[in-house]
């Protein structure tokens, strides 16, 4: 039984994804396409493939941690809050080079997240805006990220060619990114009220 403060709940992403894995398995078992002796070489060959990105995201959330608790995002926010109301157009671009740096929209927000409200808190800016730019910039540059080439690509011809298909989709990335800033602006000079926590 869970302890108190916390909620059951089994439909979570990996619960979920579990349950899936398991219906397909058995499924699949079922007609007679995937023998039971061959999960465990499955599991084997997986393991081999993602061990780095298991390492990854340990990684990244304590550097995560460190970043955020050790007071180094208020110095940095201290910083780049001295770009005043530009840096709206800086926030998005921070999340686009994160997920590219990482491959992941999650790990980007765990670094950046806190970073992107200390400065919106110094600028005065809504809460939730400069955090929000950071995700869907983030969410934006995922097309260029290496890590999602490469399991883009891992069923089709493009296997080892992971840079052509980056060049492909850098351009239209840096056309959403500019779409994105667009946004932003005219979110921070005329939408601003949307973009506040409700009063309790």
């Amino acid at each position: 039984m869970p302890h108190s403060g916390q909620n059951f709940a089994p439909w979570v992403g990996g619960s979920a994804i579990a349950a899936a894995w398991i219906l397909v398995a058995a499924l699949l078992a079922s007609l007679g396409k995937l023998r039971f002796d061959q999960f465990g070489e499955i599991f084997a060959k997986t393991f081999h493939q993602a061990w780095g990105a298991f390492l990854v995201g340990i990684f990244i959330f304590g550097l995560a941690y460190v970043f955020n608790f050790s007071g180094m995002a208020s110095s940095l926010a201290k910083g780049f809050s001295g770009f005043g109301a530009g840096f709206i157009i800086v926030s998005p671009i921070l999340g686009f080079i994160g997920v590219a740096l990482s491959g992941s929209n999650t790990s980007t927000n765990a670094m950046f997240g806190k970073f992107q409200a200390l400065v919106g808190a110094q600028l005065g800016m809504p809460p939730l805006l400069l955090p929000s730019l950071n995700s869907v910039g983030a969410e934006i540059g995922k097309p260029i990220a290496p890590q999602t080439a490469s399991v883009g690509v891992s069923t089709s011809r493009f296997v080892r060619n992971e840079g052509e298909v980056i060049r492909h989709n850098l351009g239209w990335t840096l056309i959403l990114l500019a779409y994105l800033i667009a946004i932003g602006v005219g979110f921070y000079w005329f939408g601003g009220n949307a973009m506040r926590l409700p009063t309790p």
